[in-house]
């Protein structure tokens, strides 16, 4: 269940899934091969990827609802595995997401609910 303890605007968390699903597209930008021999690459991949699950955690949930289309509950159960499991995060799984299309999906939707939201405010 996405948490429902709102500390910040949902405006900003959805800022910070924008901002790491850029950047995961920038890193990943150097290809597979680098990812999987790159230690540091997969540290900076794998840390936006936490940030986007415990961003997605904190989404008010009518949000998580209206929005189906996303894998919600698995994008923050990565980002449980990515923290209390890390020892079981598959690099070539994290590559088959990233190659997926998922996180362009996300991008999209997560730019959408943010004007909509930035419309209603103005």
């Amino acid at each position: 269940m996405p948490g429902r303890k709102k500390t910040r605007s949902t405006r900003y968390f959805l800022e910070d899934i924008i901002e790491s699903v850029q950047k995961v597209q920038n890193y990943a930008s150097r290809g597979r091969s680098s990812f999987l021999e790159d230690e540091i690459l997969q540290d900076a991949i794998i840390r936006r990827l936490e940030i986007i699950g415990e961003a997605s955690n904190q989404l008010p949930e009518e949000i998580i609802e209206r929005h189906s289309e996303i894998p919600w509950r698995q994008i923050i159960g990565f980002r449980n595995i990515a923290i209390h499991e890390y020892f079981r995060v598959d690099l070539h799984l994290v590559w088959s997401l990233i190659e997926s299309g998922e996180l362009e999906k996300l991008l999209s939707v997560a730019k959408q609910i943010l004007s909509d939201i930035s419309n209603i405010s103005d």
